[in-house]
């Protein structure tokens, strides 16, 4: 492990998750970083957790963190960067419960990490379903980027405050990596960097005659997606971006999803709640 891989830590989001993905997910990323901090949610499984982290031989590199229930995956994220300050680390590599990283994420992020402006790196997303993307040699600066298989400056992370809690989740990367940029920092996305990940049950359908993916969330997912779009793009000044998501994300539900009675129900409890400015763990029932 090189000097720069010795300051960085990793962390894996769990709740509920898939024990044979989450266990290919630890055994790549394991050796390439110098701690590993699994924060539980409250998972229904955490039993089975247990046992797959007791079975691995971590060389007491793997920290497991659980919370009594699920504080959302923005809490979570700042409980990973805590941690990793803790251990004076430099950057925190963040990862989903169902991403699996390759063998030579931090090798190649370490290549770009010593530019000062820096304040993420992020790889391309090969989506399972949607095949969103291919491994190359491009570098360029993004304006956003997913936080799963991302890797953030803890001084940066630090300096903007942290993940905004109360969002919950959903809209949680795109509010940090604005407020990065806000604070003068640069995003980059390394082409080489491949990661596996699934966001929903995606797949290509047609809007405004284009091709766009339609992630296929749950009812509650949907409330989330619409009043964190306001509240992130009132903080952001970004009203009418965030707008046309909103729009795009009713249109999607209603020409090719299936329980449209209650996403709509749930997305238009999102709409109210936004506007109101309300934020945390959705209150309402489906």
């Amino acid at each position: 492990m090189s000097e720069n891989e010795g300051s960085i830590v990793a962390g894996i989001v769990l709740y509920n998750p898939e024990i044979n993905r989450l266990l290919s997910n630890i055994n790549t990323i394991l050796f390439q970083v110098s701690r590993l901090f699994i924060v539980d949610n409250g998972s229904n499984n955490i039993s089975e957790i247990r046992q797959i982290l007791d079975s691995i031989e971590d060389d007491g590199r793997i920290q497991l963190i659980e919370n009594n229930c699920n504080k959302g995956i923005a809490a979570a994220l700042n409980q990973i960067c805590s941690k990793g300050k803790l251990q004076s680390a430099q950057w925190a590599l963040t990862l989903d419960q169902d991403s699996v990283c390759p063998s030579n994420i931090i090798e190649e992020y370490c290549k770009y990490i010593d530019c000062e402006e820096l304040g993420m790196v992020c790889p391309a997303i090969l989506d399972e379903n949607l095949h969103s993307a291919t491994v190359n040699d491009s570098r360029y600066y993004v304006d956003s980027c997913i936080t799963s298989g991302s890797m953030i400056r803890l001084s940066a992370w630090e300096s903007v405050g942290g993940f905004w809690s109360d969002l919950f989740i959903d809209m949680v990367d795109f509010d940090m990596c604005w407020s990065l940029k806000h604070a003068g920092y640069k995003i980059l996305q390394i082409g080489s960097v491949g990661l596996s990940h699934e966001i929903g049950k995606g797949k290509m359908v047609k809007f405004k005659g284009k091709l766009v993916p339609d992630y296929s969330h749950n009812p509650v997912r949907d409330y989330y997606i619409v009043r964190n779009c306001i509240l992130v793009g009132r903080k952001h000044k970004r009203k009418y971006q965030c707008f046309r998501w909103i729009i795009r994300r009713f249109y999607l539900v209603n020409r090719y999803e299936t329980e449209r009675w209650k996403k709509n129900r749930m997305m238009c409890m999102g709409l109210i709640d936004g506007i109101w400015g309300n934020a945390g763990a959705c209150p309402h029932r489906l």
